[in-house]
């Protein structure tokens, strides 16, 4: 991308696996670079980044829907 960031796509994460880490590599100009993520890790960074009110409210609902979906899931 042309900001410097690369996006990956896991098609098919459930919900009650979006804690769940994926190992990624990605083939860069200087090689390869390899690094593990979830995709709560996107919603941590999109949390803590200083975007718009309605970004922010996205990232926490998403997480908040993970919670309940763990908290179902140990019923």
């Amino acid at each position: 991308m042309s900001d410097g960031r690369t996006q990956v796509n896991i098609p098919n994460i459930s919900a009650h696996k979006l804690g769940d880490t994926y190992t990624v590599s990605v083939k860069t100009t200087n090689g390869t670079s390899t690094f593990k993520a979830s995709a709560l890790s996107y919603v941590y960074e999109g949390i803590n980044d200083l975007g718009s009110a309605e970004e922010f409210n996205a990232m926490c609902s998403i997480y908040e829907y993970y919670r309940k979906t763990i908290a179902f899931r140990t019923k």
